[in-house]
């Protein structure tokens, strides 16, 4: 039997580093804070779940903090925009809800075009119900911000 008053010259053992900041899990929910939507700027994640080696994700998340940054230090020299910018920015999250709420469509109607079963299909009846509600939040952002200011025009773009 090992003797256990004496010390260990081992030394201790650390715990483990977290993971570096940018490393997307599948398995955890994301964040559950505000999202720190400026660091992950240019490429939508329904668009980045299709990158499964190692490192794609990432590599293509700092190409999007390039292309961002970039855009922000040129767009003081391009055309006056019609608009406030955030008219301009709701306008924006109006259409990326749009996209979400499609998105959303697309994996509630796999119910019917690929054969799902228990918990898969539970989720695909789950995003459908959901994109209603995106295209509600949608719909009151695209009443806010629509016409343009100033041009008469109608509700939808």
């Amino acid at each position: 039997m090992p003797d256990l008053t004496k010390k260990s010259t081992a030394p201790p053992i650390s715990p483990p580093s977290p993971p570096p900041s940018g490393i997307w899990d599948p398995r955890k929910p994301w964040y559950s804070g505000p999202f720190p939507w400026e660091e992950h700027p240019a490429f939508r994640f329904t668009f980045l779940a299709w990158f499964t080696r190692p490192g794609d994700r990432e590599l293509l998340e700092g190409i999007g903090r390039l292309l961002y940054d970039m855009a922000l230090e040129i767009c003081g020299k391009w055309p006056k925009p019609q608009e406030s910018t955030t008219r301009a920015e709701m306008r924006a999250a109006a259409q990326d809800l749009r996209h979400v709420e499609a998105f959303l469509l697309s994996l509630g109607t796999s119910r019917t075009t690929s054969s799902l079963q228990g918990e898969d299909e539970r989720l695909a009846l789950m995003a459908e119900s959901w994109a209603g509600h995106v295209g509600q939040i949608a719909k009151g952002i695209e009443g806010a911000v629509w016409p343009l200011q100033g041009t008469g025009g109608s509700y939808y773009p």
